[in-house]
């Protein structure tokens, strides 16, 4: 399972959406992945400790060699990528869709949002 926090949050969303994924689905997400608004060594040693074996965070900022290595893997590359791809989507449903915010907060969400105009 993967996990995209993207968008206009504050890095205060970090933790609680890996522990809300931890009590629904009992395991923590294989793999992270954020913008770089979310970079922080805090989060990323949240991250790990709650059991994410894959963190995909860049840096914005000077980079160590060994961070700047971390982020040519190409498992980092991929989640990179894949947080873009599902961005895109997002932008593609409230722009031709006109799909806005859902405000549901259950495991109905996705079901009742995905027809919400």
């Amino acid at each position: 399972m993967r996990y995209t926090i993207s968008g206009r949050v504050t890095a205060t969303y970090w933790v609680p959406a890996i522990t809300a994924h931890i009590e629904i689905f009992g395991q923590a997400p294989a793999l992270v992945a954020a913008d770089a608004g979310f970079y922080s060594q805090d989060n990323i040693t949240e991250a790990t400790a709650a059991g994410v074996k894959q963190v995909s965070v860049p840096n914005k900022g000077g980079r160590d060699p060994s961070v700047k290595k971390k982020q040519r893997q190409r498992w980092f590359k991929r989640g990179q990528r894949w947080r873009a791809g599902s961005e895109g989507r997002i932008s593609v449903l409230k722009r031709r869709h006109g799909m806005g915010r859902s405000r549901y907060r259950n495991l109905m969400a996705p079901s009742v949002g995905s027809a919400w105009r």
